[in-house]
Protein backbone atom coordinates (compact mmCIF):
# COMPACT_ATOMS: atom_id res chain seq x y z
CA UNK A 1 0.00 0.00 0.00
CA UNK A 2 1.21 3.44 -0.85
CA UNK A 3 0.90 6.36 1.46
CA UNK A 4 -0.78 9.43 0.07
CA UNK A 5 0.74 12.76 0.84
CA UNK A 6 -1.37 15.82 1.39
CA UNK A 7 0.09 19.13 0.42
CA UNK A 8 -1.39 22.25 1.87
CA UNK A 9 -0.96 25.34 -0.25
CA UNK A 10 -1.53 28.79 1.10
CA UNK A 11 -3.29 30.36 -1.88
CA UNK A 12 -2.61 33.86 -0.64
CA UNK A 13 1.13 33.23 -0.58
CA UNK A 14 0.95 31.53 -3.98
CA UNK A 15 -0.92 34.51 -5.44
CA UNK A 16 1.68 36.88 -4.00
CA UNK A 17 4.50 34.78 -5.43
CA UNK A 18 2.91 34.63 -8.89
CA UNK A 19 2.29 38.37 -8.93
CA UNK A 20 5.86 39.08 -7.89
CA UNK A 21 7.27 36.84 -10.62
CA UNK A 22 4.90 37.41 -13.52
CA UNK A 23 6.17 39.12 -16.62
CA UNK A 24 5.13 42.73 -16.87
CA UNK A 25 6.17 44.29 -20.21
CA UNK A 26 5.98 47.89 -19.02
CA UNK A 27 7.91 47.24 -15.81
CA UNK A 28 10.42 45.00 -17.59
CA UNK A 29 11.11 47.54 -20.35
CA UNK A 30 11.40 50.37 -17.82
CA UNK A 31 14.00 48.38 -15.90
CA UNK A 32 16.32 48.00 -18.88
CA UNK A 33 15.94 51.33 -20.70
CA UNK A 34 17.01 54.87 -19.98
CA UNK A 35 14.16 57.26 -19.25
CA UNK A 36 14.55 58.93 -22.67
CA UNK A 37 14.41 55.57 -24.48
CA UNK A 38 11.49 54.45 -22.31
CA UNK A 39 9.54 57.61 -23.21
CA UNK A 40 10.19 57.06 -26.92
CA UNK A 41 8.91 53.49 -26.73
CA UNK A 42 5.86 54.18 -24.56
CA UNK A 43 4.59 57.49 -25.91
CA UNK A 44 1.51 57.35 -28.13
CA UNK A 45 0.39 59.88 -30.69
CA UNK A 46 -1.28 62.96 -29.25
CA UNK A 47 -4.91 63.65 -30.04
CA UNK A 48 -3.96 66.20 -32.71
CA UNK A 49 -1.36 63.90 -34.30
CA UNK A 50 -3.82 61.01 -34.50
CA UNK A 51 -6.66 63.19 -35.78
CA UNK A 52 -4.58 64.63 -38.61
CA UNK A 53 -3.23 61.18 -39.47
CA UNK A 54 -6.82 59.93 -39.78
CA UNK A 55 -7.67 62.94 -41.98
CA UNK A 56 -4.75 62.10 -44.29
CA UNK A 57 -5.52 58.38 -44.37
CA UNK A 58 -9.20 59.01 -45.15
CA UNK A 59 -8.13 61.53 -47.82
CA UNK A 60 -10.42 64.18 -46.40
CA UNK A 61 -10.05 67.94 -46.47
CA UNK A 62 -9.88 69.82 -43.17
CA UNK A 63 -12.88 71.97 -44.04
CA UNK A 64 -15.05 68.90 -44.72
CA UNK A 65 -14.08 67.42 -41.39
CA UNK A 66 -14.60 70.43 -39.16
CA UNK A 67 -17.85 71.45 -40.85
CA UNK A 68 -19.13 67.88 -40.62
CA UNK A 69 -18.29 67.93 -36.92
CA UNK A 70 -20.02 71.27 -36.38
CA UNK A 71 -16.78 73.03 -35.44
CA UNK A 72 -15.68 76.51 -36.43
CA UNK A 73 -12.54 77.16 -38.45
CA UNK A 74 -11.08 78.89 -35.37
CA UNK A 75 -11.71 75.88 -33.15
CA UNK A 76 -10.17 73.54 -35.73
CA UNK A 77 -7.18 75.86 -36.08
CA UNK A 78 -6.66 75.65 -32.30
CA UNK A 79 -6.66 71.84 -32.54
CA UNK A 80 -4.04 72.03 -35.31
CA UNK A 81 -1.77 74.58 -33.64
CA UNK A 82 -1.96 73.64 -29.94
CA UNK A 83 -0.20 70.29 -29.41
CA UNK A 84 -1.48 70.14 -25.81
CA UNK A 85 -5.11 70.78 -26.82
CA UNK A 86 -7.54 68.63 -24.81
CA UNK A 87 -10.90 68.28 -26.56
CA UNK A 88 -14.21 67.52 -24.93
CA UNK A 89 -15.70 64.10 -25.48
CA UNK A 90 -18.40 65.66 -27.67
CA UNK A 91 -15.75 67.23 -29.91
CA UNK A 92 -13.89 63.93 -30.31
CA UNK A 93 -17.09 62.04 -31.11
CA UNK A 94 -18.27 64.69 -33.59
CA UNK A 95 -14.90 64.52 -35.38
CA UNK A 96 -15.03 60.71 -35.42
CA UNK A 97 -18.48 60.79 -36.99
CA UNK A 98 -17.42 63.40 -39.52
CA UNK A 99 -14.44 61.27 -40.53
CA UNK A 100 -16.50 58.09 -40.70
CA UNK A 101 -14.21 56.34 -38.23
CA UNK A 102 -15.03 52.78 -37.22
CA UNK A 103 -15.46 51.82 -33.56
CA UNK A 104 -11.81 50.87 -32.96
CA UNK A 105 -10.54 54.07 -34.61
CA UNK A 106 -12.99 56.10 -32.52
CA UNK A 107 -11.84 54.40 -29.32
CA UNK A 108 -8.22 55.16 -30.26
CA UNK A 109 -9.07 58.81 -30.90
CA UNK A 110 -10.88 59.02 -27.56
CA UNK A 111 -7.92 57.36 -25.81
CA UNK A 112 -5.50 59.84 -27.39
CA UNK A 113 -7.60 62.59 -25.81
CA UNK A 114 -7.56 60.85 -22.42
CA UNK A 115 -11.21 59.80 -22.78
CA UNK A 116 -13.20 56.61 -23.30
CA UNK A 117 -16.66 55.25 -23.92
CA UNK A 118 -18.65 54.09 -20.91
CA UNK A 119 -21.76 51.95 -20.98
CA UNK A 120 -22.96 53.82 -17.92
CA UNK A 121 -23.83 56.60 -20.38
CA UNK A 122 -26.86 56.23 -22.64
CA UNK A 123 -25.31 58.86 -24.93
CA UNK A 124 -22.15 56.79 -25.35
CA UNK A 125 -24.16 53.67 -26.17
CA UNK A 126 -26.19 55.53 -28.80
CA UNK A 127 -23.04 57.05 -30.31
CA UNK A 128 -21.45 53.60 -30.50
CA UNK A 129 -24.58 52.31 -32.24
CA UNK A 130 -24.38 55.09 -34.84
CA UNK A 131 -20.68 54.45 -35.40
CA UNK A 132 -21.27 50.73 -35.90
CA UNK A 133 -24.47 50.94 -37.95
CA UNK A 134 -24.50 54.44 -39.39
CA UNK A 135 -25.37 56.91 -40.44
CA UNK A 136 -22.16 58.79 -39.66
CA UNK A 137 -24.18 61.96 -39.47
CA UNK A 138 -23.93 64.35 -36.55
CA UNK A 139 -27.33 65.90 -37.27
CA UNK A 140 -29.07 62.49 -37.28
CA UNK A 141 -27.28 61.47 -34.09
CA UNK A 142 -28.19 64.71 -32.34
CA UNK A 143 -31.83 64.31 -33.39
CA UNK A 144 -31.88 60.83 -31.83
CA UNK A 145 -30.23 62.07 -28.64
CA UNK A 146 -32.72 64.95 -28.41
CA UNK A 147 -35.64 62.57 -29.08
CA UNK A 148 -34.52 60.51 -26.09
CA UNK A 149 -34.17 63.56 -23.82
CA UNK A 150 -30.37 63.55 -23.92
CA UNK A 151 -27.96 66.41 -24.60
CA UNK A 152 -26.81 66.60 -28.22
CA UNK A 153 -23.12 66.51 -29.02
Amino acid sequence: MSKSTTITINTSELDDFLKAHEKHPLRDSAACLSLDDFLKVQRNESFSELLFRFIREKKRRDVEVYRGAGLTAQHFSKIRSDSSYRPTKSTVLALALSLGLDLDETKNLLRAAGLSFTHASMTDIIVEYFIINGPHDLFALNEELFRRGLEPL
